[in-house]
């Protein structure tokens, strides 16, 4: 099991009561972002959307059950309504997982 900051990826997900069937969005698939997406998983949530993956990341993302893809390239500044119509009214659990190099 994949670790983050020493705790299981399924613990950020059950500090945040992701229950199965409920709809979960990354944004972000570094490292942290893919702990999420296993934890989500592992709790039977529907990871219907990720926001913006490189190819090698987005190739593992898509195993773990990740079944749409967000870009905000291409989509333009407002993702709101993509992002609703891709959960089907809006994530559940949303999860910022974005890191900026400095």
């Amino acid at each position: 099991m994949s670790l983050w900051r020493g705790k299981p990826a399924s613990s950020r997900t059950r500090v945040a009561k992701v229950e199965p069937g409920s709809s979960v969005v990354v944004f972000g698939l570094g490292g942290i972002g893919l702990n999420v997406v296993q934890g989500a998983r592992i709790a039977g949530a529907d990871l219907s959307s990720e926001w913006k993956p490189n190819g090698r990341r987005r190739a593992l993302s898509e195993t773990l059950g990740v079944s749409e893809f967000l870009d905000p390239n291409a989509l333009g500044s407002d993702l709101i309504p993509y992002i609703l119509d891709a959960t089907r009214g809006g994530a559940d659990f949303p999860f910022e997982c974005v890191a900026i190099r400095r």
